[in-house]
């Protein structure tokens, strides 16, 4: 139950990234042809023609169809793998953690003075 939910999570990002992506890409696409000011700008008013944002969504079944695959198993093996690698810390390690970002921090806050070469 736990991995239909993981691929299911998956495919609901893919499909939400991609109803929201593939209209800005078909726009960006139409703005880069060189057919642009033909094609999608008025000629006496060299306004944008409406004709630039028609069919927007057309041709996104098929990425929807490759990405929804990909993303679920992608999803899937990113939550799996993280949850594997997570280990509970020793308290040898913890000791030696909190050591560290003190030192860390001690040495952020004194600045190391800066050489200038000034040009003769």
């Amino acid at each position: 139950m736990y991995c239909l939910r993981l691929l299911q999570a998956g495919a609901f990002a893919a499909f939400t990234v991609d109803l929201l992506v593939y209209p800005l890409d078909t726009i960006k696409t139409r703005v880069q042809s060189p057919e642009y000011k033909q094609l999608y700008t008025n000629v006496s008013t060299k306004a944008i023609d409406r004709s630039l944002f028609r069919g927007l969504y057309q041709g996104i079944g098929s990425v929807i169809l490759a990405t929804i695959p990909s993303c679920s198993c992608a999803h899937f093996g990113l939550v799996t793998i993280t949850h594997s690698s997570k280990q509970e810390p020793s308290s040898q390690h913890m000791k030696l953690r909190k050591q560290s970002s003190v030192k860390h921090r001690y040495q952020l806050q004194s600045p190391t003075p800066l050489r200038l070469r000034l040009a003769s």
